[in-house]
């Protein structure tokens, strides 16, 4: 069998030699493909709830609907769902400190809330 030298090892021509070729070409053209792609660009935008001491963003679908807390002139902590500029918000009535974390595409919200206790 032919021997040859590739990264400081003797690689035996052979199916399993030139697997190891073919995966490193393949390696080395995604590197030089993703070298030439152009650098990400990013938009930031302040999210303020009015009337609100701090707003938090904790999720963003496809839809651009946005989902979070906020904390109220009074102290309180309440979930939320931004979609079309437009601010609903979202409390158990049973509940309180209420932070919601995600959202799908279908507008299903996940979260959760404590309870008059914290539990």
């Amino acid at each position: 069998m032919d021997e040859f030298f590739f990264g400081g090892n003797f690689v035996r021509h052979g199916i399993a030699g030139q697997i190891r070729v073919v995966l490193l070409l393949a390696l080395l053209s995604v590197v030089a493909a993703a070298s030439d792609a152009p650098p990400l660009t990013f938009k930031f935008k302040t999210i303020k709830v009015p009337g609100a001491q701090s707003t938090a963003i904790y999720g963003i679908n496809n839809l651009g609907s946005m989902v979070g807390s906020y904390v109220d002139g009074g102290g309180v902590r309440h979930g939320f769902q931004l979609v079309n500029r437009k601010v609903v918000k979202i409390d158990d009535p049973n509940g309180s400190d209420t932070y919601c974390f995600a959202t799908n595409k279908a507008g299903a919200i996940v979260g959760y809330y404590a309870t008059s206790g914290h539990n």
